[in-house]
């Protein structure tokens, strides 16, 4: 939708805008990642993640109206300060999703028994893989027929799933989180257990070479089908859900 929006199918800034939508989206979770994890561990979790769902579904349906104020009577001709000023909410969303994500992993354990804690991970995973492919597919379906469309129905997942995480009870048997003057403590003992642990950090470095080679992929998708093949955003949704199903 934001695409389209930006009319990248006619500039010719595909991959440069792209690349920047998938950095500004990314890069709260480099700086605010540590943060978003002792939050976790000090906040109720599902009021974390309610929250976090809320205001990105309030974000995604302010967005157009955003891009369209950035965008307003520059026709063909936006310059590069006009695209980033337009996506900077992306800025946004991606603190907030930085922040649901950790609470929701950190949630997982309380649910389900130590012994099903696996098949529970695997469930998890297998499920988000499915829905990152339908939700790629779908949506670039919806931004060809109206991007307006596509951030109606993307708000109205988010408004879906904070609903569905207020109904998630958690047993009483959870412990409780650590007292919250210790909160500097545990940024630090976080720190020191990735430093002291070669498996942790083998795994941040395998999770951060994948995401980079992703982001060059995604960066280059629309211009290879708007330029390439002539196609159109359901192709790039198609091509996208794609990548996630790999």
């Amino acid at each position: 939708g934001l695409m389209r929006e930006l009319r990248v199918e006619q500039s010719s800034r595909q991959v440069q805008t792209q690349a920047l939508m998938t950095f500004l989206f990314f890069v709260p979770f480099f700086f605010c990642g540590w943060l978003a994890g002792t939050i976790a561990d000090r906040l109720p979790r599902r009021l974390v993640m309610i929250g976090a769902d809320l205001a990105r579904a309030v974000i995604v349906l302010c967005l157009p109206l955003w891009v369209e104020w950035q965008v307003r009577g520059r026709g063909q001709d936006l310059q590069a300060g006009d695209v980033v000023r337009a996506l900077l909410p992306l800025l946004a969303l991606g603190v907030f999703a930085s922040f649901f994500s950790p609470s929701r992993q950190a949630l997982l354990p309380q649910l389900v028994r130590q012994d099903q804690l696996v098949q529970a991970n695997s469930i998890t995973s297998g499920l988000g893989t499915i829905a990152a492919m339908l939700s790629n597919m779908i949506g670039g379906v919806l931004a060809g027929i109206s991007p307006r469309l596509n951030f109606l129905t993307d708000g109205a997942t988010f408004i879906a799933s904070a609903g569905m995480v207020a109904g998630i009870r958690v047993p009483n048997r959870t412990q409780r989180a650590a007292p919250a003057e210790r909160f500097l403590a545990s940024v630090s003992q976080g720190v020191r257990y990735v430093a002291s642990h070669r498996r942790t950090g083998e795994l941040i470095l395998l999770a951060s070479l994948f995401w980079t080679a992703a982001g060059i992929f995604t960066s280059v998708l629309p211009s290879v089908v708007f330029s390439r093949y002539g196609l159109g955003y359901a192709w790039v949704g198609g091509m996208r859900g794609t990548l996630a199903g790999g």
